[in-house]
Protein backbone atom coordinates (compact mmCIF):
# COMPACT_ATOMS: atom_id res chain seq x y z
CA UNK A 1 0.00 0.00 0.00
CA UNK A 2 1.48 3.40 -0.92
CA UNK A 3 2.57 5.68 1.87
CA UNK A 4 1.08 9.07 2.73
CA UNK A 5 2.61 11.81 0.61
CA UNK A 6 2.36 14.40 3.39
CA UNK A 7 5.87 15.49 4.38
CA UNK A 8 7.49 12.84 6.60
CA UNK A 9 4.31 10.99 7.51
CA UNK A 10 5.00 7.26 7.70
CA UNK A 11 1.38 6.08 7.69
CA UNK A 12 -0.17 4.23 4.79
CA UNK A 13 -2.49 6.04 2.44
CA UNK A 14 -6.17 5.17 2.55
CA UNK A 15 -7.54 2.38 0.40
CA UNK A 16 -8.89 3.69 -2.90
CA UNK A 17 -7.26 7.04 -2.12
CA UNK A 18 -8.23 10.14 -3.99
CA UNK A 19 -5.16 12.10 -2.96
CA UNK A 20 -2.59 9.60 -1.65
CA UNK A 21 -3.05 10.79 1.94
CA UNK A 22 -3.38 8.83 5.16
CA UNK A 23 -6.40 9.00 7.43
CA UNK A 24 -4.81 11.79 9.51
CA UNK A 25 -4.08 14.06 6.55
CA UNK A 26 -6.96 13.20 4.25
CA UNK A 27 -9.59 15.91 3.81
CA UNK A 28 -12.31 13.39 3.04
CA UNK A 29 -15.19 14.36 5.40
CA UNK A 30 -16.48 10.77 5.27
CA UNK A 31 -13.32 9.17 6.67
CA UNK A 32 -13.91 6.73 9.51
CA UNK A 33 -13.95 8.61 12.88
CA UNK A 34 -12.94 5.53 14.87
CA UNK A 35 -10.00 4.81 12.61
CA UNK A 36 -8.99 8.45 12.81
CA UNK A 37 -9.08 8.39 16.64
CA UNK A 38 -6.95 5.25 16.70
CA UNK A 39 -4.42 6.69 14.28
CA UNK A 40 -4.33 9.96 16.24
CA UNK A 41 -3.62 8.15 19.52
CA UNK A 42 -0.74 6.30 17.88
CA UNK A 43 0.52 9.57 16.40
CA UNK A 44 0.45 11.28 19.81
CA UNK A 45 2.44 8.45 21.41
CA UNK A 46 5.20 9.00 18.87
CA UNK A 47 4.98 12.76 18.23
CA UNK A 48 3.27 13.98 21.36
CA UNK A 49 1.92 17.50 20.66
CA UNK A 50 2.90 17.78 17.01
CA UNK A 51 -0.40 17.98 15.09
CA UNK A 52 1.08 19.73 12.09
CA UNK A 53 -1.06 19.39 8.97
CA UNK A 54 -3.55 16.97 10.53
CA UNK A 55 -7.14 17.24 9.27
CA UNK A 56 -9.59 16.82 12.12
CA UNK A 57 -12.99 15.63 10.88
CA UNK A 58 -15.09 16.75 13.84
CA UNK A 59 -15.15 17.30 17.58
CA UNK A 60 -11.85 16.42 19.19
CA UNK A 61 -11.19 15.92 22.93
CA UNK A 62 -9.18 19.12 23.44
CA UNK A 63 -11.71 20.63 25.82
CA UNK A 64 -10.00 21.17 29.23
CA UNK A 65 -6.83 19.67 27.73
CA UNK A 66 -3.48 20.38 29.39
CA UNK A 67 -0.58 20.71 26.96
CA UNK A 68 2.57 20.58 29.08
CA UNK A 69 4.94 21.05 26.13
CA UNK A 70 5.01 23.15 22.97
CA UNK A 71 1.97 22.49 20.75
CA UNK A 72 2.12 22.63 16.96
CA UNK A 73 -1.16 22.83 15.03
CA UNK A 74 0.41 24.70 12.11
CA UNK A 75 -1.25 23.88 8.82
CA UNK A 76 -3.89 21.76 10.55
CA UNK A 77 -7.51 21.80 9.44
CA UNK A 78 -10.64 21.48 11.54
CA UNK A 79 -13.45 20.50 9.19
CA UNK A 80 -16.09 20.87 11.90
CA UNK A 81 -16.21 22.38 15.39
CA UNK A 82 -12.89 22.85 17.21
CA UNK A 83 -13.31 23.02 20.98
CA UNK A 84 -10.38 24.18 23.14
CA UNK A 85 -12.49 25.51 26.01
CA UNK A 86 -10.38 26.06 29.16
CA UNK A 87 -7.40 24.34 27.55
CA UNK A 88 -4.00 25.04 29.13
CA UNK A 89 -0.99 25.68 26.88
CA UNK A 90 2.11 25.66 29.09
CA UNK A 91 4.95 26.15 26.59
CA UNK A 92 3.69 27.95 23.52
CA UNK A 93 1.20 27.15 20.80
CA UNK A 94 1.58 27.35 17.04
CA UNK A 95 -1.71 27.66 15.13
CA UNK A 96 -0.14 29.36 12.12
CA UNK A 97 -1.96 28.72 8.82
CA UNK A 98 -4.52 26.59 10.63
CA UNK A 99 -7.99 26.43 9.09
CA UNK A 100 -11.04 26.39 11.36
CA UNK A 101 -13.82 25.73 8.90
CA UNK A 102 -16.62 24.95 11.32
CA UNK A 103 -16.03 27.37 14.15
CA UNK A 104 -13.51 27.48 16.98
CA UNK A 105 -13.96 27.89 20.72
CA UNK A 106 -11.05 28.90 22.95
CA UNK A 107 -13.18 30.27 25.78
CA UNK A 108 -11.17 30.78 29.01
CA UNK A 109 -8.14 29.00 27.56
CA UNK A 110 -4.76 30.06 28.90
CA UNK A 111 -1.60 30.43 26.84
CA UNK A 112 1.35 30.68 29.23
CA UNK A 113 3.97 31.44 26.55
CA UNK A 114 4.02 32.84 23.02
CA UNK A 115 1.11 32.06 20.74
CA UNK A 116 0.64 32.49 17.02
CA UNK A 117 -2.43 32.26 14.82
CA UNK A 118 -0.64 33.99 11.93
CA UNK A 119 -2.19 33.21 8.57
CA UNK A 120 -5.00 31.18 10.11
CA UNK A 121 -8.43 31.13 8.51
CA UNK A 122 -11.58 31.06 10.62
CA UNK A 123 -14.65 29.93 8.70
CA UNK A 124 -15.14 29.88 4.94
CA UNK A 125 -16.11 32.58 2.48
CA UNK A 126 -19.80 32.36 1.66
CA UNK A 127 -20.47 29.64 4.27
CA UNK A 128 -23.11 29.86 6.99
CA UNK A 129 -22.18 32.17 9.85
CA UNK A 130 -20.45 30.53 12.79
CA UNK A 131 -18.84 32.17 15.79
CA UNK A 132 -15.16 31.94 16.68
CA UNK A 133 -14.86 32.54 20.40
CA UNK A 134 -11.84 33.73 22.39
CA UNK A 135 -13.99 34.87 25.30
CA UNK A 136 -11.98 35.24 28.51
CA UNK A 137 -8.79 33.86 26.96
CA UNK A 138 -5.53 34.81 28.67
CA UNK A 139 -2.41 35.30 26.57
CA UNK A 140 0.48 35.56 29.03
CA UNK A 141 3.04 36.36 26.31
CA UNK A 142 2.96 37.72 22.77
CA UNK A 143 -0.05 36.66 20.73
CA UNK A 144 0.04 37.01 16.98
CA UNK A 145 -2.94 36.91 14.63
CA UNK A 146 -0.92 38.42 11.78
CA UNK A 147 -2.71 38.08 8.41
CA UNK A 148 -5.38 35.84 9.91
CA UNK A 149 -8.82 35.90 8.31
CA UNK A 150 -12.12 35.73 10.17
CA UNK A 151 -14.93 35.05 7.73
CA UNK A 152 -17.65 35.25 10.36
CA UNK A 153 -18.20 36.50 13.91
CA UNK A 154 -15.12 36.70 16.12
CA UNK A 155 -15.52 37.27 19.85
CA UNK A 156 -12.63 38.41 22.04
CA UNK A 157 -14.86 39.54 24.90
CA UNK A 158 -12.89 39.85 28.12
CA UNK A 159 -9.70 38.43 26.61
CA UNK A 160 -6.46 39.53 28.25
CA UNK A 161 -3.25 40.11 26.33
CA UNK A 162 -0.42 40.46 28.86
CA UNK A 163 2.11 41.30 26.16
CA UNK A 164 1.77 42.67 22.65
CA UNK A 165 -1.24 41.56 20.62
CA UNK A 166 -0.52 41.52 16.89
CA UNK A 167 -3.44 41.77 14.47
CA UNK A 168 -1.29 43.15 11.63
CA UNK A 169 -3.08 42.88 8.23
CA UNK A 170 -5.82 40.80 9.86
CA UNK A 171 -9.13 40.56 7.98
CA UNK A 172 -12.45 40.57 9.83
CA UNK A 173 -15.27 39.81 7.41
CA UNK A 174 -17.87 39.43 10.15
CA UNK A 175 -18.71 41.04 13.45
CA UNK A 176 -15.60 41.56 15.56
CA UNK A 177 -16.19 42.07 19.27
CA UNK A 178 -13.27 43.13 21.49
CA UNK A 179 -15.47 44.36 24.33
CA UNK A 180 -13.75 44.45 27.76
CA UNK A 181 -10.53 43.15 26.19
CA UNK A 182 -7.37 44.17 28.03
CA UNK A 183 -4.28 45.01 25.98
CA UNK A 184 -1.57 45.30 28.65
CA UNK A 185 1.44 45.90 26.38
CA UNK A 186 -0.33 47.33 23.34
CA UNK A 187 -1.86 46.02 20.17
CA UNK A 188 -0.96 46.36 16.51
CA UNK A 189 -3.89 46.57 14.07
CA UNK A 190 -1.90 48.10 11.20
CA UNK A 191 -3.39 47.17 7.86
CA UNK A 192 -6.30 45.33 9.49
CA UNK A 193 -9.55 45.29 7.53
CA UNK A 194 -13.10 45.17 8.87
CA UNK A 195 -15.08 44.36 5.75
CA UNK A 196 -18.80 44.09 5.12
CA UNK A 197 -20.62 40.79 4.74
CA UNK A 198 -23.97 40.84 2.95
CA UNK A 199 -27.07 40.57 5.14
CA UNK A 200 -25.09 41.19 8.33
CA UNK A 201 -24.80 44.44 10.27
CA UNK A 202 -21.10 44.81 10.92
CA UNK A 203 -19.89 46.24 14.22
CA UNK A 204 -16.30 46.13 15.45
CA UNK A 205 -16.65 46.56 19.20
CA UNK A 206 -13.83 47.52 21.57
CA UNK A 207 -16.17 48.77 24.31
CA UNK A 208 -14.65 48.61 27.81
CA UNK A 209 -11.36 47.40 26.29
CA UNK A 210 -8.13 48.42 28.03
CA UNK A 211 -5.14 49.52 25.95
CA UNK A 212 -2.22 49.58 28.37
CA UNK A 213 0.53 50.03 25.79
CA UNK A 214 1.17 51.16 22.23
CA UNK A 215 -1.87 50.36 20.06
CA UNK A 216 -1.96 51.20 16.35
CA UNK A 217 -4.86 51.14 13.89
CA UNK A 218 -3.58 52.11 10.45
CA UNK A 219 -4.33 51.72 6.77
CA UNK A 220 -3.19 49.21 4.20
CA UNK A 221 -1.45 49.81 0.89
CA UNK A 222 -2.81 47.97 -2.14
CA UNK A 223 -1.89 48.58 -5.79
CA UNK A 224 -0.36 51.91 -4.82
CA UNK A 225 -3.55 53.05 -3.08
CA UNK A 226 -4.18 53.62 0.60
CA UNK A 227 -7.11 51.57 1.89
CA UNK A 228 -8.53 53.14 5.02
CA UNK A 229 -8.87 50.85 7.99
CA UNK A 230 -12.50 50.43 9.15
CA UNK A 231 -13.71 51.82 5.80
CA UNK A 232 -17.48 52.27 6.03
CA UNK A 233 -17.76 50.07 9.12
CA UNK A 234 -19.48 50.73 12.41
CA UNK A 235 -17.11 50.90 15.40
CA UNK A 236 -17.62 51.00 19.14
CA UNK A 237 -14.75 52.55 21.12
CA UNK A 238 -16.92 53.70 24.02
CA UNK A 239 -15.58 53.55 27.59
CA UNK A 240 -12.12 52.41 26.47
CA UNK A 241 -9.24 52.84 28.93
CA UNK A 242 -5.98 54.13 27.44
CA UNK A 243 -2.76 54.07 29.47
CA UNK A 244 -0.71 56.05 28.70
CA UNK A 245 -3.09 58.48 27.04
CA UNK A 246 -0.82 58.87 24.00
CA UNK A 247 -0.66 55.11 23.43
CA UNK A 248 -3.57 54.92 20.95
CA UNK A 249 -3.04 55.72 17.25
CA UNK A 250 -5.44 56.00 14.31
CA UNK A 251 -3.76 56.60 10.94
CA UNK A 252 -5.74 56.86 7.69
CA UNK A 253 -8.79 55.48 9.50
CA UNK A 254 -12.46 55.83 8.61
CA UNK A 255 -14.09 56.98 11.86
CA UNK A 256 -17.33 58.16 10.27
CA UNK A 257 -19.31 55.50 12.16
CA UNK A 258 -17.23 55.33 15.32
CA UNK A 259 -18.54 56.00 18.84
CA UNK A 260 -16.09 57.44 21.37
CA UNK A 261 -18.35 58.36 24.28
CA UNK A 262 -16.57 57.85 27.61
CA UNK A 263 -13.11 57.46 26.04
CA UNK A 264 -10.36 60.00 26.76
CA UNK A 265 -8.93 61.11 23.41
CA UNK A 266 -6.90 64.11 24.58
CA UNK A 267 -3.55 62.56 23.60
CA UNK A 268 -4.49 59.91 21.03
CA UNK A 269 -2.81 60.30 17.64
CA UNK A 270 -5.48 60.72 14.97
CA UNK A 271 -3.99 61.41 11.54
CA UNK A 272 -5.86 61.81 8.24
CA UNK A 273 -9.08 60.37 9.64
CA UNK A 274 -12.49 60.49 7.99
CA UNK A 275 -15.23 61.77 10.33
CA UNK A 276 -19.00 61.78 10.19
CA UNK A 277 -20.50 64.82 8.48
CA UNK A 278 -23.63 66.63 9.60
CA UNK A 279 -25.14 70.07 8.76
CA UNK A 280 -23.05 72.78 10.35
CA UNK A 281 -19.87 74.72 9.83
CA UNK A 282 -18.59 75.74 6.41
CA UNK A 283 -17.10 78.86 4.97
CA UNK A 284 -20.45 80.40 4.13
CA UNK A 285 -22.33 79.10 7.16
CA UNK A 286 -24.14 76.34 5.29
CA UNK A 287 -23.30 72.77 4.36
CA UNK A 288 -21.67 70.18 6.59
CA UNK A 289 -19.05 69.86 9.32
CA UNK A 290 -16.91 67.06 10.75
CA UNK A 291 -18.49 65.35 13.74
CA UNK A 292 -18.30 62.21 15.85
CA UNK A 293 -20.82 59.46 15.17
CA UNK A 294 -22.08 59.69 18.77
CA UNK A 295 -23.80 62.98 17.86
CA UNK A 296 -25.57 61.33 14.93
CA UNK A 297 -26.59 58.22 16.82
CA UNK A 298 -27.06 59.33 20.45
CA UNK A 299 -28.66 61.98 22.64
CA UNK A 300 -26.30 61.97 25.64
CA UNK A 301 -25.35 65.55 24.88
CA UNK A 302 -23.29 66.19 28.02
CA UNK A 303 -21.12 63.12 27.41
CA UNK A 304 -20.69 63.93 23.73
CA UNK A 305 -19.76 67.50 24.68
CA UNK A 306 -16.86 66.02 26.64
CA UNK A 307 -15.76 63.99 23.60
CA UNK A 308 -15.71 67.16 21.48
CA UNK A 309 -13.86 69.11 24.17
CA UNK A 310 -11.13 66.46 24.41
CA UNK A 311 -10.84 66.17 20.62
CA UNK A 312 -10.59 69.96 20.40
CA UNK A 313 -7.74 69.93 22.91
CA UNK A 314 -6.07 67.08 21.03
CA UNK A 315 -6.09 68.80 17.63
CA UNK A 316 -5.22 72.17 19.12
CA UNK A 317 -2.05 70.63 20.59
CA UNK A 318 -1.26 69.27 17.10
CA UNK A 319 -2.02 72.63 15.41
CA UNK A 320 -4.77 71.12 13.26
CA UNK A 321 -7.01 74.18 13.49
CA UNK A 322 -9.48 73.01 10.84
CA UNK A 323 -10.56 70.13 13.07
CA UNK A 324 -10.34 72.38 16.16
CA UNK A 325 -13.00 74.62 14.64
CA UNK A 326 -15.28 71.69 13.83
CA UNK A 327 -15.02 70.18 17.30
CA UNK A 328 -15.40 73.55 19.02
CA UNK A 329 -18.62 74.03 17.08
CA UNK A 330 -19.75 70.52 18.07
CA UNK A 331 -18.94 71.20 21.73
CA UNK A 332 -21.14 74.31 21.78
CA UNK A 333 -23.93 72.54 19.93
CA UNK A 334 -23.96 69.77 22.52
CA UNK A 335 -24.13 72.34 25.32
CA UNK A 336 -27.06 74.08 23.62
CA UNK A 337 -28.95 70.81 23.09
CA UNK A 338 -28.28 69.73 26.67
CA UNK A 339 -29.66 73.06 27.96
CA UNK A 340 -32.76 72.52 25.82
CA UNK A 341 -33.34 69.03 27.25
CA UNK A 342 -32.92 70.24 30.83
CA UNK A 343 -36.05 72.35 30.59
CA UNK A 344 -37.12 75.93 31.43
CA UNK A 345 -34.55 76.42 34.20
CA UNK A 346 -31.83 76.74 31.57
CA UNK A 347 -33.72 79.02 29.17
CA UNK A 348 -31.15 81.81 29.64
CA UNK A 349 -28.18 79.64 28.67
CA UNK A 350 -30.17 78.16 25.82
CA UNK A 351 -31.12 81.60 24.47
CA UNK A 352 -27.56 82.88 24.73
CA UNK A 353 -26.14 79.85 22.90
CA UNK A 354 -28.88 80.07 20.29
CA UNK A 355 -27.96 83.69 19.50
CA UNK A 356 -24.26 82.86 19.60
CA UNK A 357 -24.90 80.09 17.06
CA UNK A 358 -27.05 81.93 14.57
CA UNK A 359 -25.42 85.33 14.80
CA UNK A 360 -21.78 84.40 15.40
CA UNK A 361 -21.48 80.74 14.45
CA UNK A 362 -19.80 80.05 17.82
CA UNK A 363 -16.87 82.18 16.68
CA UNK A 364 -16.14 79.79 13.80
CA UNK A 365 -18.21 81.23 10.92
CA UNK A 366 -17.14 84.58 9.53
CA UNK A 367 -20.05 84.86 7.11
CA UNK A 368 -22.78 84.93 9.76
CA UNK A 369 -21.52 87.92 11.80
CA UNK A 370 -20.61 89.68 8.56
CA UNK A 371 -24.15 89.33 7.21
CA UNK A 372 -25.61 90.23 10.61
CA UNK A 373 -23.55 93.45 10.61
CA UNK A 374 -24.71 94.25 7.06
CA UNK A 375 -28.34 93.68 8.07
CA UNK A 376 -27.89 95.94 11.12
CA UNK A 377 -26.32 98.66 8.94
CA UNK A 378 -29.04 98.53 6.28
CA UNK A 379 -31.91 98.34 8.79
CA UNK A 380 -30.59 101.26 10.84
CA UNK A 381 -30.04 103.39 7.74
CA UNK A 382 -33.59 102.66 6.59
CA UNK A 383 -34.98 103.64 10.01
CA UNK A 384 -33.06 106.96 9.99
CA UNK A 385 -34.38 107.82 6.52
CA UNK A 386 -37.93 106.49 6.77
CA UNK A 387 -38.76 108.12 10.09
CA UNK A 388 -36.54 111.22 9.80
CA UNK A 389 -34.56 110.34 12.88
CA UNK A 390 -31.54 112.54 12.04
CA UNK A 391 -30.94 116.25 11.92
CA UNK A 392 -28.05 118.51 10.94
CA UNK A 393 -25.92 119.84 13.75
CA UNK A 394 -26.28 123.61 14.20
CA UNK A 395 -22.52 124.09 13.90
CA UNK A 396 -22.19 121.99 10.82
CA UNK A 397 -22.48 123.05 7.18
CA UNK A 398 -25.90 123.17 5.54
CA UNK A 399 -26.51 120.05 3.43
CA UNK A 400 -29.19 117.54 2.52
CA UNK A 401 -29.54 114.30 4.44
CA UNK A 402 -29.57 111.69 1.67
CA UNK A 403 -29.02 107.95 1.64
CA UNK A 404 -25.25 108.28 1.27
CA UNK A 405 -24.95 110.68 4.19
CA UNK A 406 -27.26 108.54 6.34
CA UNK A 407 -25.40 105.35 5.46
CA UNK A 408 -22.07 106.93 6.36
CA UNK A 409 -23.49 108.17 9.68
CA UNK A 410 -24.84 104.70 10.41
CA UNK A 411 -21.46 103.10 9.62
CA UNK A 412 -19.61 105.53 11.92
CA UNK A 413 -22.01 104.78 14.77
CA UNK A 414 -21.46 101.02 14.34
CA UNK A 415 -17.68 101.42 14.38
CA UNK A 416 -17.72 103.86 17.33
CA UNK A 417 -16.47 106.74 15.17
CA UNK A 418 -17.89 110.15 16.09
CA UNK A 419 -20.26 111.46 13.35
CA UNK A 420 -19.39 115.10 12.49
CA UNK A 421 -22.42 116.63 10.75
CA UNK A 422 -25.54 114.79 12.05
CA UNK A 423 -27.15 113.83 15.31
CA UNK A 424 -30.31 112.03 16.41
CA UNK A 425 -33.40 114.21 16.04
CA UNK A 426 -35.60 112.40 18.57
CA UNK A 427 -35.75 109.75 21.27
CA UNK A 428 -36.12 107.00 18.69
CA UNK A 429 -33.19 108.31 16.72
CA UNK A 430 -31.13 108.21 19.89
CA UNK A 431 -32.42 104.67 20.60
CA UNK A 432 -31.43 103.33 17.16
CA UNK A 433 -28.03 105.02 17.42
CA UNK A 434 -27.39 103.54 20.87
CA UNK A 435 -28.47 100.08 19.74
CA UNK A 436 -26.09 100.31 16.79
CA UNK A 437 -23.19 101.38 18.96
CA UNK A 438 -23.80 98.36 21.22
CA UNK A 439 -24.39 95.64 18.61
CA UNK A 440 -22.01 96.89 15.92
CA UNK A 441 -18.73 96.30 17.81
CA UNK A 442 -19.95 92.88 18.99
CA UNK A 443 -20.69 91.73 15.43
CA UNK A 444 -17.45 93.19 14.13
CA UNK A 445 -15.58 91.42 16.94
CA UNK A 446 -17.24 88.08 16.11
CA UNK A 447 -16.39 88.60 12.45
CA UNK A 448 -12.74 89.37 13.31
CA UNK A 449 -12.55 86.32 15.60
CA UNK A 450 -13.94 83.95 12.96
CA UNK A 451 -11.71 85.49 10.28
CA UNK A 452 -8.68 85.04 12.51
CA UNK A 453 -9.62 81.38 13.02
CA UNK A 454 -9.96 80.97 9.25
CA UNK A 455 -6.59 82.58 8.49
CA UNK A 456 -4.89 80.60 11.24
CA UNK A 457 -5.76 77.44 9.39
Amino acid sequence: MPGCKYHDCRLDALENPKDDLCILHSEDPAKDPAAFEKALDEHRQKNKYNFQGIVFPGYEPFRHAEFTERVDFSGAKFIKWADFTEAQFAQGADFSNTKFRGGACFNRARFAEWTTFSGSVFGQEGADSVAHDFVGVEFAQEASFKEARFWSTSNFLGARFSEEAIFYACEFHGKADFGSTEFTQGADFRGAQFTKVAQFKQVASFRFARFLGRTIFSSKEKDGRTLQIFSGKELDFRDVSIEPLDGLTFRDADLSKCRFQGTDLRKAEITNATWAEIPGKTRFGIGRRSAVYDEVDSSSWAHIERVYRELKQNFDDRRDYERVGDFHYGEKEMRRKDAKDRGPRFWGLRAMLFLYCWVGGYGERWFRPFMSAVVLLVASTWCYLHWDLLRIKETGPVQDIGIRETGLYSLKVMTLLKPSNFEPASFWGDFVSTLQSLLGPILIGLFALALRQRLKR
